[in-house]
């Protein structure tokens, strides 16, 4: 069972993300369903830590065996989607993520995988082009060049503060 639920008109999402770089690109994916690019990973299930998530989301989407390197970020973000204009917040953590020993990911700018019958497009982008798409979250455009070696918690109101009243 994954960790989300709807209360009211709002949802609430445990989220793993990777960051895989690639010299000086992020690799980020899209889908059908939203406008905008975001990071790798997915839901957490009940019982299942962030890197069991995240191993099993990178296994399902991209086929491939990842090795958590280290934990970046953890993150509480309040945003409405886009798409469904649905309101959320959302707990993420976020990990750089390689692949092990003797795994390889596609390195061409572009690459399709399909999972469940859903396309899911890969996309190398350059460090410089992130400002230039919509990518998100937001904050991995100015935090991507300087990943922490220490775990942070962030906020992320980039798309509107939550009503707290």
């Amino acid at each position: 069972m994954d960790l989300s639920f709807n209360v009211g008109t709002s949802c609430f999402n445990l989220r793993a993300c990777a960051i895989i770089v690639h010299g000086e690109t992020l690799l980020v994916m899209r889908d059908q369903k939203q406008p905008y690019a975001y990071l790798p990973g997915g839901r957490i299930k009940l019982n299942e830590t962030a890197q069991q998530a995240l191993i099993r989301e990178l296994q399902e989407e991209i086929g491939i065996q990842a090795q958590i390197e280290r934990p970046l970020w953890v993150t509480q973000a309040f945003f409405t989607e886009s798409a469904s204009q649905q309101k959320f917040h959302e707990i993420g953590f976020y990990f750089l993520v390689s692949c092990k020993e003797n795994e390889t990911l596609p390195t061409i700018n572009n690459f399709i995988r399909w999972e469940n019958g859903i396309e899911h497009r890969f996309e190398w982008v350059s460090f410089d082009e992130l400002s230039d798409i919509d990518v998100q979250p937001e904050f991995i455009k100015n935090r991507i060049r300087s990943l922490p070696e220490q775990l942070e918690l962030l906020l992320d109101f980039n798309q509107g503060s939550p009503d707290f009243g």
